[in-house]
This record gives C-alpha cells, sequence and structure tokens, in this order.
C-alpha cells in the first residue's frame, strides 16, 4: 500500500517517503525484493503515483483514494492476499514472518504502536470490518479509518480501541516511517 498523499512528509524532504532510500534501496524496492526472494507471486504496489513502479511488481491505480480506508484498495481484495505498508522498514525475519504465518481468516501485523500488514485468508470478515469502519464515517461517528479503526471493528472491539485481543500478530523487526524522524532513527541504527 503506497496510495497515501505524503503531504506532511513531502513538505518536509520534498519527496515521498516510499522513495525514501536505505542501504541502497527505497522502501518500495526492498518490499518487492523480499517478496520475490520469499517466491510470492502478483506484487502489486497500489499507487496513484508512476513513480512508484518498481521492477519486479505491477502497480494499480486505486479506484479512489479519498480516505486513509481507501488503502486497503477495495477491487484487490481476495482471498489469499496481504496488504504490507509501504512506509515501512521490515527486516527480511519480519517479512519472512508475515509472509508465512498461519492465517483462519484474517490477522493483522505489527506491534503496539503500528499495524504494518493485514494477511487475508477469507475477504469476508475482512469486508465485514471495512463495511463497519465506513459505515462509521458515513455516520459521522469517524472521520477517517485507519488500520487500527478496521481491527477493531474485525475483534468486535469500540472503533476507537487501539486494545490488542486476538487475530494480532506481533512482528519484530519493523519501523513504521511517518516522519523525517523515524527515517533518519532507522538510518543512525545501521551505523
Amino acid at each position: 500500500m503506497a496510495n497515501g498523499k505524503s503531504s506532511r512528509w513531502h513538505a518536509e524532504t520534498g519527496g515521498p517517503k516510499h522513495l525514501v532510500v536505505i542501504n541502497g534501496e527505497s522502501l518500495l524496492e526492498r518490499i518487492v525484493r523480499q517478496l520475490a526472494e520469499l517466491k510470492q507471486a502478483d506484487i502489486i504496489i497500489t499507487s496513484g503515483n508512476p513513480a512508484y513502479t518498481v521492477y519486479g511488481a505491477k502497480r494499480h491505480e486505486p479506484a479512489s483514494n479519498k480516505l486513509e480506508l481507501d488503502r486497503f484498495t477495495t477491487e484487490l481484495i481476495r482471498d489469499d492476499c496481504c496488504f504490507l505498508y509501504g512506509d515501512t522498514f521490515y527486516t527480511d525475519a519480519a517479512m519472512e514472518t508475515i509472509v508465512e504465518a498461519s492465517v483462519n481468516d484474517v490477522i493483522f501485523a505489527g506491534n503496539a504502536k503500528s499495524i504494518v500488514a493485514v494477511i487475508i485468508k477469507k475477504k469476508e470478515p475482512f469486508l465485514q470490518a471495512i463495511s463497519k469502519v465506513r459505515n462509521a464515517i458515513k455516520n459521522a461517528e469517524l472521520t477517517d479509518g485507519k488500520g487500527w479503526h478496521v481491527y477493531s471493528a474485525h475483534v468486535g472491539q469500540s472503533l476507537t480501541s487501539r486494545d490488542i485481543s486476538k487475530d494480532f500478530l506481533m512482528v519484530d523487526g519493523i519501523c513504521n516511517i511517518n516522519t523525517v524522524a523515524d527515517y533518519y532513527e532507522l538510518l543512525n541504527s545501521f551505523d
């Protein structure tokens, strides 16, 4: 998923965060390489930005990109798929943990701070959770739909909860890059 607008990030750096370079490759190039090495097929980058075209992956322009919830590109949701956040640095071990996770229906992956992947074995429970969040937005209960809202809807909690209860895979070795400070902290960790 790389169809965010990167407005805050772009204002600070002049470029999108999905294309920041770490150890000689952009975040998107790294994710595509890792998935290819794990023999994953049909790697799709969801973005309306042609600069996000990466060798080894197809780029898909989402039908809608008004809400953060739209990053879960509805037309691509199917059984046996996984959404990975394109603004996240995954260690090889973290990516392997996500790709090889055992899933009954849907599992969200990340840590207490960030959701960085949604692994979908059966699409219907995930579509139901998204529908609950869309209805909450329509009824002005939420202004936008984020991954935590979808997780809470999926596990039957209040949509404003961030309690981790079930259907959540804790993953070590991830760094969600939300700010320029996050990026520099990650770069410094390689020194």
